[in-house]
């Protein structure tokens, strides 16, 4: 999804980072870059006290209720590095200014080196139109060091597979509760996304929906989340009222 999966120097002007913007201590920069090949990369400067900064990419355009996956495939992290990092995604209206939501999450510079990788997801909230990958970093060092920087060679952002996560947090909160319950119950027969309570992705809110709701009823909603959890006895009572009343619905919509 990213106009520019690296940070190489696609148009020839002589600078790297196409497409993405930076503010603070950061930016993008070319090593070779007077001869030989490119290798365009986003600098994080932490080595002296203060620092903050980021890099971004806007105008990528986006669809709410699917989940996009963005990596940074290949970053070094120097030895003294000291600072709080967070990557992930941001989420926008049609204006591309007016932010709804994000999914940020830290970065873990604990372990230092080259050719480290980081993975995070999330859902495009409703109402999105554009995502947004975002890298941020604010400093806590607080006397200069050396070897304190942290450079990123390469990005990735993909829309994942709906038919490869199932996903009952139809509010979006992050957990799956009686109220996700009440969206599917809503758009039950006529609904066709997330957030009218399609659970698997194939734009419909029906029986199957309501399955995955039960088998991740009472679960934190995360990438990965299982599907074959067994209820707590709380949400096999609701399940039996819920049967119920999709048998009454059914007579009455046959009757």
């Amino acid at each position: 999804a990213l106009k520019n999966n690296g940070f190489e120097d696609t148009d020839g002007n002589g600078l790297a980072g196409d497409y993405w913007g930076s503010f603070g201590s950061a930016g993008f920069n070319d090593f070779f870059s007077g001869g030989g090949p490119a290798n365009g990369h986003a600098s994080l400067f932490s080595n002296q006290a203060g620092n903050f900064g980021g890099i971004f990419q806007k105008s990528i355009l986006a669809a709410e209720g699917t989940e996009y996956e963005f990596t940074l495939n290949d970053v070094r992290i120097e030895a003294n590095v000291n600072g709080d990092f967070r990557f992930g995604l941001e989420y926008f209206a049609d204006d591309d200014i007016t932010k709804l939501g994000e999914s940020i999450v830290p970065l873990d510079t604990s372990v230092t080196g080259d050719g480290l990788s980081f993975s995070t997801s999330g859902t495009a909230i409703a109402g999105t139109k554009y995502v947004r990958p975002i890298i941020l970093f604010d400093n806590v060092t607080t006397t200069p060091v050396s070897d304190g920087n942290l450079f990123i060679f390469d990005v990735s952002l993909v829309e994942v597979d709906p038919s490869a996560v199932e996903n009952a947090d139809f509010d979006g909160d992050g957990d799956v509760d009686g109220r996700d319950f009440l969206i599917w119950q809503r758009g039950f027969g006529s609904g066709n996304s997330l957030f009218q309570g399609d659970a698997n992705g194939d734009n419909e809110v029906d029986s199957l929906d309501l399955a995955i709701w039960q088998a991740q009823y009472g679960l934190p909603i995360g990438p990965l989340v299982s599907s074959v959890a067994v209820p707590e006895p709380s949400g096999l009572l609701l399940a039996s009222g819920i049967l119920a009343w999709i048998v009454s619905k059914r007579r009455r919509s046959w009757g």
